[in-house]
């Protein structure tokens, strides 16, 4: 078969199959929650203790982005907080410069600690802020132990949120005595109470902090996940295009993150949201059971149901996006066949090639564990494919097939986040035909140009995409149970 006719079926092949080939992640944006019922745990994101340690470098250059100059920290009242005494301390503007940003998660929860440094800040009894002698004090190295908890929008995104103002510690000095000389110490000052002030700069921290911290640490930790998004990749979603829906699940209120074996887990749902197409037969969606996310070790994992593959395809499916009617982009010189189907000729002299396509059950996948990795085989079963040409001026059909087709091949993870088949093989597990015009073409030809088609489409078009992660790695691929794991190197 001649390199052009194979590559202009694949560019073909590839246009319709586009439905798969968008990353969801790179026009992320979250719909109001849908009525269908989701995959639990269709994907799930495992963290160890070194992609905190990622995560605390990554939040330190975001919090030094976000003030580049000191922070800014005004005096918080609690007015009707019975828990909160009134403050005897008066203070204007307090200004804390970050010196380190770390983030250290445990069973007990997540913990945020910042080291700053207090510049000058003069404080007042609160009693008498006039009259009074204000004692001018600062800290370096000071330390903010904010204990912080993932929480969920409304819309199911994961985000951040303090439990408490916190805890600060520091060693409290004097700037300035001079305009109190009968003071030799600030803090020796009965109205200057040091916990009380670091209690209120801890308070003032927290509610400066709250906003930052609400996408900040789910960004750092890549747990910005949250998308409805359409598989095609197009910024513009549409009524007639497939969408992947994923969010934290709306209804598990306790486990949808939870601290296991050392590695924080954060499981999301799943949904495929699409259509159903006249060209595909009206069948239900294919129910997918939950199943136990299994125990991994490693430093980054994603862990992907191997039910979503399956979602996926049915959707695109049932979007009638596997139907092909004989369009532009499917068309091909008639006689870049007539070599290996001399009936061709006899069409004429001008004619082109075209296909019509009724896939009549969606393509599923099966995983399997192989010797080098994960073994995928993508099953194709009772596809019709009819071939037209241009016979005495009308467009007539020549032939029917009526195929199984299965393509067996590898998954190997791209630098772009994408999982590609690797050295796929197609097969032709079943193969009748119907002569149209002409005798059907050989089985040996139909074969090849599937053998072809496949090749050049598994180099064009991912099998699916991984989640975005903070720093890029190498992954290596496994199965365990109903999950195909993902696990970063390095």
């Amino acid at each position: 078969m001649r390199p052009d006719l194979t590559a202009a079926l694949s560019a073909a092949i590839a246009l319709l199959l586009g439905a798969c080939s968008g990353n969801p992640w790179d026009n992320p944006s979250l719909s109001d929650p849908q009525e269908q019922a989701p995959l639990s745990n269709g994907v799930v994101v495992s963290l160890g203790s070194g992609s905190f340690t990622i995560a605390s470098t990554l939040l330190e250059l975001s919090a030094a982005e976000q003030w580049s100059d000191p922070v800014k920290l005004t005096q918080e009242t609690q007015e009707g907080d019975p828990s909160i005494q009134k403050s005897t301390l008066t203070w204007g503007e307090a200004q804390l410069a970050i010196e380190q940003v770390n983030l250290s998660a445990s069973a007990l929860g997540l913990e945020l600690v910042v080291e700053a440094s207090l510049q000058p800040l003069s404080v007042l009894p609160s009693s008498d802020p006039l009259s009074g002698c204000p004692a001018h004090v600062t800290f370096d190295h000071g330390v903010w132990r904010l204990p912080i908890r993932l929480t969920r929008s409304k819309l199911g995104s994961v985000q951040a949120t303090a439990e408490s103002y916190g805890e600060l510690t520091a060693e409290l000095i004097a700037s300035d005595t001079a305009q109190c000389p009968e003071m030799d110490e600030p803090a020796g000052d009965p109205t200057l109470n040091p916990k009380e002030l670091f209690e209120q700069l801890a308070m003032a921290m927290a509610e400066a902090f709250a906003p930052w911290l609400s996408d900040a640490v789910p960004t750092a930790l890549g747990l910005d996940l949250a998308t409805t998004s359409p598989v095609n990749g197009s910024p513009q979603p549409s009524s007639n295009v497939v969408m992947i829906d994923i969010r934290t699940s709306l209804e598990d209120e306790v486990t949808w993150w939870h601290w296991s074996e050392e590695h924080l887990i954060v499981g999301f749902d799943m949904r495929v949201l699409g259509s159903s197409d006249a060209c595909v037969p009206d069948t239900l969606p294919t129910s997918i059971p939950a199943a136990a996310v299994p125990s991994e070790v490693g430093e980054r994992m994603w862990l992907l149901h191997t039910g979503t593959l399956d979602a996926t395809l049915e959707g695109v499916w049932r979007n009638g996006d596997l139907c092909l009617d004989r369009p532009m982009a499917a068309r091909w010189d008639a006689g870049d066949w007539s070599e290996s189907w001399p009936e061709l000729a006899q069409l004429d002299a001008d004619s082109h090639l075209s296909l019509r396509l009724w896939p009549s059950a969606a393509p599923r996948a099966q995983l399997a564990s192989g010797g080098e990795g994960v073994e995928i085989t993508l099953i194709a079963q009772g596809w019709t494919l009819e071939l037209y040409g241009r016979f005495q001026g009308a467009d007539v059909r020549l032939s029917t097939l009526e195929l199984d087709i299965s393509v067996s091949a590898g998954l190997q993870t791209g630098t772009e986040r994408a999982v590609w088949l690797a050295d796929p093989i197609a097969s032709l597990d079943r193969y009748e035909t119907e002569d149209g015009l002409f005798k059907a073409p050989p089985k040996a030809v139909s074969q090849d140009l599937i053998q072809s088609s496949i090749a050049l489409l598994s180099s064009s078009v991912p099998v699916t995409w991984l989640p975005p992660t903070p720093q890029p790695a190498e992954v290596e691929t496994s199965l365990s149970g109903s999950y195909l794991v993902f696990k970063a190197k390095n």
